[in-house]
């Protein structure tokens, strides 16, 4: 199971997703997040500076090497 988490958890989002999305009426798109990977599905029209300013856990996990390197 640990070999399949990553395929386990993008298929569990996709289809929270699609019913998300069926319920509530908006438009998904692809989003690419680092060039060169797959884009992850989120709402469309939402500005990349607002989701940036929402979601802080990739400045959280850029910070740990950091401040491990510290302790």
């Amino acid at each position: 199971m640990y070999e399949h988490a990553v395929a386990a958890s993008a298929l569990y989002n996709e289809l929270v997703m699609a019913e998300a999305y069926e319920a509530l009426g908006p438009a998904s798109e692809p989003r690419t997040v680092t060039p060169g990977r797959r884009p992850v599905m989120g709402v469309a029209g939402v500005p990349h500076e607002l989701i940036r300013w929402t979601s802080r856990r990739s400045d959280q996990i850029a910070a740990c090497p950091a401040e491990l390197e510290d302790e």
